[in-house]
């Protein structure tokens, strides 16, 4: 289970959770800097799609929390969901750009691997 089932606050979709860890990645950010450019970038919720800021607040929990669900629902299915978003959006970006991946190798990011440390 990834979400709470205690009574708290609404939880934090996963596409902004995705997208955090995406730009965390991308730019070598630890959690706290990925968090202060939440707080102070407007360019970095802008691309996570956040426009009221007042309710959609992020905290260090919030991060941790997810991360320790996504670890958890994998060591007991074996099922590696951001893996798997993260493959799902590849293939998008590769078919919204019209990229031939024959002509050249295709990194991936790390941001399954890395959001477990």
């Amino acid at each position: 289970m990834l979400y709470s089932i205690n009574s708290s606050p609404p939880n934090t979709p996963v596409n902004i959770l995705v997208g955090l860890f995406s730009l965390k990645e991308l730019n070598g950010w630890t959690d706290e800097e990925m968090l202060s450019a939440v707080y102070f970038d407007y360019r970095v919720r802008h691309a996570l799609g956040i426009t009221d800021f007042e309710k959609q607040r992020l905290c260090i929990n919030t991060v941790s929390n997810f991360r320790s669900r996504l670890c958890t629902h994998e060591a007991k299915t074996g099922e590696d969901l951001l893996q798997q978003e993260v493959d799902a959006l590849t293939e998008e970006l590769i078919k919204v750009s019209e990229m031939d991946t024959s002509l050249a190798r295709q990194d991936s990011m790390m941001v399954s691997a890395n959001c477990k440390k």
